[in-house]
């Protein structure tokens, strides 16, 4: 069975950390996938906007580490 896809504004309502122009920026230069709705619409799958802020926007920790000695 597929995943369901969702409309941009629920996408941009349930992962606060993305933005509509960020989305669009991604969306034209292929680092997100979407299908294309009703009168251009944006639609996607929840698995895609996940891989996309992982592997987009998640920073690594660069707090250093403090030695125990």
């Amino acid at each position: 069975m597929t995943e369901p896809l969702i409309a941009e504004a629920d996408a941009l309502t349930k992962w606060p950390a993305l933005s509509r122009s960020g989305l669009r920026a991604a969306r034209h230069a292929g680092r997100i996938a979407w299908v294309r709705g009703k009168r251009g619409s944006a639609w996607y799958r929840p698995s895609a906007i996940e891989t996309f802020i992982q592997q987009e926007l998640e920073q690594p920790c660069r707090v250093a580490r403090r030695d125990p000695n």
